[in-house]
């Protein structure tokens, strides 16, 4: 959601079916294997600090969410099926790295579960903060470091907003694939995002290099393609 991928209310789905799937997966272990079950792997261990636990968590829930970003998000097309393969190795590595500090969470739906479950609640505000923060700060930074480049008008017609660009200032309608990146201004995959996730804007105001959206407000937004 911090990239604008996708829309709140989808995001929010996505975070309730996790922390059920959570609850269930714990459940059902709790109820196959019993007193063997244990915590089910809910707790940190006792040697690390407070401090090296939430590093720990915030630092692979970091490598993982930029793999997911750059993989299975924005990546060719031609690649997006492989993205499982450098996901899951992601994933690995993040346990292998924390499995003996905290367990290798990356996800306070993982942990949620099984502290619900097993009712062992032992610093488990580091599952939610640090994976949380970590998503947050890899969100920013990733659409810092990789979205921040202008686009041609054949990379925006890719995004469906053929019909959109910049000029002096103000976003016009009809330049297509046929504009050569001079004509344009600077709408950068980010802002083409923002624009595909809310309401298209009226004009990007132009400051130094850097862009600010302006909705709309009295006139329709531009068509979407």
């Amino acid at each position: 959601m911090v990239i604008r991928n996708f829309d709140p209310v989808t995001g929010l789905a996505y975070i309730i079916a996790q922390f059920l799937g959570g609850l269930v997966g714990a459940g059902l272990a709790k109820a196959v294997f019993g007193g063997l079950a244990g915590n089910l792997g809910s707790t940190v261990r006792s040697f690390p600090s407070t401090g090296q636990a939430f590093l720990m968590e915030f630092m692979i829930t970091s490598m993982l969410m930029f793999t997911v970003l750059g993989t299975a998000l924005h990546s060719d097309d031609d690649f997006k099926p492989l993205a499982p393969i450098p996901i899951g190795f992601s994933v690995t590595a993040g346990v292998l790295i924390a499995g003996l500090v905290t367990g290798g969470s990356m996800n306070p739906a993982r942990s949620f579960g099984p502290a619900a479950v097993s009712q062992t609640w032992t610093l488990h505000w580091i599952y939610w903060i640090a994976p949380f923060l970590a998503a947050i700060v890899s969100g920013l930074l990733y659409k810092l470091l990789f979205l921040s480049a202008p686009l041609s008008a054949e990379e925006l017609e890719s995004m469906g907003l053929k019909n959109v660009a910049v000029q002096n200032g103000s976003i016009t309608e009809g330049m297509g694939a046929g504009s050569s990146r001079g004509e344009m201004g600077y709408i950068t995959e980010a802002e083409a995002i923002d624009m595909k996730s809310a309401n298209l804007t009226e004009e990007i105001n132009v400051d130094g290099g850097n862009s600010t959206l302006q909705p709309m407000t009295s006139r329709d937004p531009l068509n979407r393609v």
